[in-house]
Protein backbone atom coordinates (compact mmCIF):
# COMPACT_ATOMS: atom_id res chain seq x y z
CA UNK A 1 0.00 0.00 0.00
CA UNK A 2 2.72 2.48 0.96
CA UNK A 3 4.61 1.88 -2.28
CA UNK A 4 1.55 2.57 -4.46
CA UNK A 5 0.77 5.83 -2.67
CA UNK A 6 4.43 6.86 -2.59
CA UNK A 7 4.73 6.21 -6.33
CA UNK A 8 1.68 8.43 -7.02
CA UNK A 9 3.06 11.21 -4.83
CA UNK A 10 6.51 10.97 -6.44
CA UNK A 11 4.99 11.01 -9.93
CA UNK A 12 2.66 14.00 -9.46
CA UNK A 13 4.33 16.20 -6.85
CA UNK A 14 7.74 17.77 -6.57
CA UNK A 15 6.97 19.31 -3.17
CA UNK A 16 7.95 17.77 0.15
CA UNK A 17 5.34 19.23 2.52
CA UNK A 18 2.72 16.54 3.20
CA UNK A 19 -0.44 16.39 5.30
CA UNK A 20 -2.14 13.12 6.25
CA UNK A 21 -5.70 14.07 7.20
CA UNK A 22 -7.04 11.31 9.42
CA UNK A 23 -3.56 9.89 9.94
CA UNK A 24 -4.65 7.12 12.33
CA UNK A 25 -1.60 5.33 13.70
CA UNK A 26 0.79 7.68 11.85
CA UNK A 27 2.68 4.87 10.14
CA UNK A 28 2.33 6.35 6.63
CA UNK A 29 3.88 9.63 7.81
CA UNK A 30 6.65 7.76 9.58
CA UNK A 31 7.45 5.81 6.41
CA UNK A 32 7.39 8.80 4.08
CA UNK A 33 9.39 10.97 6.50
CA UNK A 34 12.36 8.71 5.72
CA UNK A 35 12.34 10.29 2.23
CA UNK A 36 12.83 13.84 3.59
CA UNK A 37 9.17 14.83 3.57
CA UNK A 38 8.00 17.44 6.08
CA UNK A 39 5.05 15.64 7.67
CA UNK A 40 1.92 16.79 9.46
CA UNK A 41 -0.82 14.49 10.68
CA UNK A 42 -4.36 15.52 11.61
CA UNK A 43 -6.50 13.50 13.99
CA UNK A 44 -9.61 14.27 15.99
CA UNK A 45 -8.69 12.27 19.11
CA UNK A 46 -6.36 14.23 21.42
CA UNK A 47 -5.36 11.09 23.31
CA UNK A 48 -4.21 9.56 20.01
CA UNK A 49 -2.37 12.76 19.08
CA UNK A 50 -0.45 12.64 22.38
CA UNK A 51 0.48 9.00 21.76
CA UNK A 52 1.63 9.84 18.24
CA UNK A 53 3.78 12.73 19.55
CA UNK A 54 5.48 10.28 21.90
CA UNK A 55 5.95 7.56 19.28
CA UNK A 56 7.04 9.82 16.39
CA UNK A 57 8.50 13.03 17.88
CA UNK A 58 9.94 14.09 14.51
CA UNK A 59 6.44 14.40 13.01
CA UNK A 60 3.96 17.18 13.73
CA UNK A 61 0.51 15.97 14.84
CA UNK A 62 -2.39 18.39 15.30
CA UNK A 63 -6.10 18.28 16.05
CA UNK A 64 -8.92 19.46 13.78
CA UNK A 65 -9.20 22.90 15.40
CA UNK A 66 -5.49 23.60 15.06
CA UNK A 67 -5.62 22.44 11.43
CA UNK A 68 -8.58 24.69 10.60
CA UNK A 69 -6.93 27.71 12.25
CA UNK A 70 -3.56 27.10 10.60
CA UNK A 71 -2.38 29.03 7.55
CA UNK A 72 0.03 26.26 6.59
CA UNK A 73 -0.15 25.13 2.96
CA UNK A 74 0.75 21.68 1.65
CA UNK A 75 2.15 20.17 -1.53
CA UNK A 76 0.41 16.85 -0.88
CA UNK A 77 -2.67 16.01 1.16
CA UNK A 78 -3.48 12.37 1.82
CA UNK A 79 -6.92 11.05 2.78
CA UNK A 80 -6.84 7.36 3.51
CA UNK A 81 -10.26 5.80 4.13
CA UNK A 82 -11.69 9.08 5.44
CA UNK A 83 -14.40 10.38 3.08
CA UNK A 84 -16.89 7.53 3.58
CA UNK A 85 -16.98 8.30 7.32
CA UNK A 86 -18.02 11.95 6.90
CA UNK A 87 -21.48 13.48 6.79
CA UNK A 88 -20.32 16.15 4.33
CA UNK A 89 -17.23 15.07 2.37
CA UNK A 90 -17.63 17.99 -0.07
CA UNK A 91 -17.09 20.45 2.77
CA UNK A 92 -13.84 18.73 3.72
CA UNK A 93 -12.64 18.65 0.10
CA UNK A 94 -13.22 22.41 -0.18
CA UNK A 95 -11.26 23.00 3.03
CA UNK A 96 -8.42 20.76 1.90
CA UNK A 97 -8.29 22.38 -1.54
CA UNK A 98 -7.85 25.76 0.19
CA UNK A 99 -4.81 24.33 2.03
CA UNK A 100 -3.06 23.17 -1.16
CA UNK A 101 -0.10 25.03 -2.57
CA UNK A 102 -0.19 25.88 -6.26
CA UNK A 103 0.20 22.62 -8.21
CA UNK A 104 -0.49 20.66 -5.02
CA UNK A 105 -2.24 17.30 -5.10
CA UNK A 106 -4.78 15.48 -2.97
CA UNK A 107 -4.37 11.70 -2.82
CA UNK A 108 -7.56 9.90 -1.84
CA UNK A 109 -7.30 6.26 -0.91
CA UNK A 110 -10.26 3.80 -0.84
CA UNK A 111 -12.46 2.16 -0.22
CA UNK A 112 -14.10 2.24 -3.63
CA UNK A 113 -16.98 -0.18 -3.27
CA UNK A 114 -17.32 -1.08 -6.93
CA UNK A 115 -13.72 -2.18 -7.50
CA UNK A 116 -13.16 -5.78 -8.56
CA UNK A 117 -11.78 -7.33 -5.40
CA UNK A 118 -12.43 -10.75 -3.88
CA UNK A 119 -13.37 -9.37 -0.45
CA UNK A 120 -15.89 -6.95 -1.96
CA UNK A 121 -17.40 -9.69 -4.11
CA UNK A 122 -17.71 -11.93 -1.03
CA UNK A 123 -19.28 -9.03 0.91
CA UNK A 124 -21.86 -8.42 -1.83
CA UNK A 125 -22.76 -12.12 -2.04
CA UNK A 126 -22.93 -12.38 1.76
CA UNK A 127 -25.33 -9.45 2.14
CA UNK A 128 -27.40 -10.61 -0.84
CA UNK A 129 -27.84 -14.02 0.83
CA UNK A 130 -28.70 -12.39 4.16
CA UNK A 131 -31.41 -10.34 2.45
CA UNK A 132 -32.79 -13.39 0.64
CA UNK A 133 -32.88 -15.37 3.90
CA UNK A 134 -34.50 -12.47 5.79
CA UNK A 135 -31.61 -12.04 8.25
CA UNK A 136 -31.63 -8.61 9.85
CA UNK A 137 -28.40 -6.98 11.08
CA UNK A 138 -28.51 -5.16 14.38
CA UNK A 139 -25.16 -3.40 14.25
CA UNK A 140 -24.37 0.19 13.38
CA UNK A 141 -22.86 0.83 9.96
CA UNK A 142 -19.23 1.92 9.99
CA UNK A 143 -19.45 3.89 6.73
CA UNK A 144 -21.92 6.69 6.18
CA UNK A 145 -21.98 6.09 2.43
CA UNK A 146 -20.26 3.96 -0.16
CA UNK A 147 -17.68 5.51 -2.42
CA UNK A 148 -17.77 4.51 -6.03
CA UNK A 149 -15.68 5.72 -8.94
CA UNK A 150 -18.72 7.59 -10.25
CA UNK A 151 -19.56 9.50 -7.06
CA UNK A 152 -15.86 10.24 -6.42
CA UNK A 153 -15.61 11.80 -9.88
CA UNK A 154 -18.76 13.83 -9.14
CA UNK A 155 -17.23 15.08 -5.87
CA UNK A 156 -14.02 16.03 -7.68
CA UNK A 157 -15.98 17.93 -10.33
CA UNK A 158 -18.16 19.72 -7.73
CA UNK A 159 -15.05 20.90 -5.91
CA UNK A 160 -13.00 21.95 -8.92
CA UNK A 161 -10.58 19.04 -8.57
CA UNK A 162 -9.22 17.22 -11.59
CA UNK A 163 -8.24 13.55 -11.21
CA UNK A 164 -4.74 12.78 -12.42
CA UNK A 165 -4.99 9.06 -11.83
CA UNK A 166 -7.54 6.57 -10.52
CA UNK A 167 -6.11 3.27 -9.41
Amino acid sequence: DFNKVFDLISRYSKGKNILDYGCGNGIFLYQISKYDYHCTGVEMNNHLINSLHNEFPEIKFIDLKEFEESNQMFDVILLSNVLAHLTNPNELLKTLKSKLKENGIIVIKGPLEDNFHFVLIFKKIYFLLKRKLGVISHHSPTLLFQLTKRNMLMMFHQNGLHPLDIV
